[in-house]
């Protein structure tokens, strides 16, 4: 009967859902904001992030510069892995990057926002 139950649990243990390959989407935001981190100054540079785009979610990953927690502590951190996708916003619309199995995030996908095109009228 203790084989069974092994047997069992094995097959149990089996069949659960492996997440650990599975990539995370994150966007880049500051702690306790609803809403996307909107950098003003990022040209959201295709397939690569410019150096700004680059340094803003760089300083998001370590928790530094815009993205410091409470009374200048270092913010949460965010580690990336191979697959997981970032995104970044500016002015006109977001850019979504996704990181390398070197550490590099490339294939830059732009994302601009809707303008309301309705025609003005009465």
């Amino acid at each position: 009967m203790l084989k069974v139950y092994a047997i069992s649990a094995i097959l149990l243990i089996a069949a659960l859902p492996r997440v650990s390959n599975a990539a995370s989407i994150y966007v880049v935001h500051q702690d306790g904001v609803d809403h996307a981190f909107i950098c003003s100054a990022c040209t959201l540079a295709e397939p690569f992030p410019d150096a700004t785009s680059a340094g803003i979610i760089s300083n998001w990953e370590t928790g530094t510069g815009d993205f410091l927690g409470p009374a200048g502590q270092t913010g949460i951190t965010h580690t990336l892995q191979p697959g997981d996708t970032v995104q970044l916003c500016n002015v006109q619309g977001c850019e979504t990057y996704t990181e390398s199995s070197e550490h590099i995030l490339t294939n830059g996908t732009n994302h601009p926002f809707k303008t309301n095109t309705c025609p003005a009228g009465g």
